[in-house]
């Protein structure tokens, strides 16, 4: 999983931390997630939170990154998460529309209209997120329908900022 955020403590990085303890079955043991972003005073307590719930192993820490290294991390990851407490839309879940990933997105913060492009997640719920996941790996029609959709969306609304990641990804 990826989530490109600050470390802000409203960012809700502490949910995926405490959610991947959770990941107790065989196809979600070898699941983690790359946090990156810029130090806003938490990412001390993120890390201490992580070395408490046994999950440090599986959870990579970065400052801000290169664009390429970036793409690099959206092309690869399974998932873009997005728990975060404020916040309607964000630029990751557009970027995640543009790389074909899925993004699990707080179904209390999403706006409305994008429902239909988002894995909702229950962020009040830590097993949740590892029934996200098991549901991608599982039922992989449906999320190629969404990655579809969210890839035809995205070009509609963006043509100029794909041309921006086209530049990018062939320079």
């Amino acid at each position: 999983m990826f989530y490109p955020a600050q470390y802000w403590s409203h960012k809700n990085h502490s949910y995926i931390i405490k959610s991947l303890n959770q990941f107790k079955s065989s196809k979600l043991k070898n699941v983690g997630c790359i946090f990156t972003g810029h130090d806003k005073g938490h990412l001390d307590y993120l890390k201490k939170l992580a070395v408490e719930a046994g999950v440090e192993k599986k959870i990579i820490f970065f400052n801000y990154l290169s664009n390429s290294e970036l793409v690099y991390l959206y092309k690869k990851c399974l998932c873009v998460v997005f728990p975060s407490l404020i916040g309607f839309d964000s630029i990751p879940m557009y970027e995640s529309f543009y790389f074909k990933k899925i993004i699990i997105f707080n179904q209390k913060t999403i706006d409305n209209y994008f429902n239909k492009n988002i894995v909702p997640l229950n962020v009040n719920k830590h097993n949740d997120l590892g029934r996200k996941i098991l549901s991608i790996k599982n039922n992989d029609k449906l999320y190629k329908k969404i990655i579809k959709n969210n890839s035809v969306f995205f070009k509609k609304k963006f043509q100029k900022l794909e041309n921006y990641y086209s530049d990018l990804l062939f320079n």
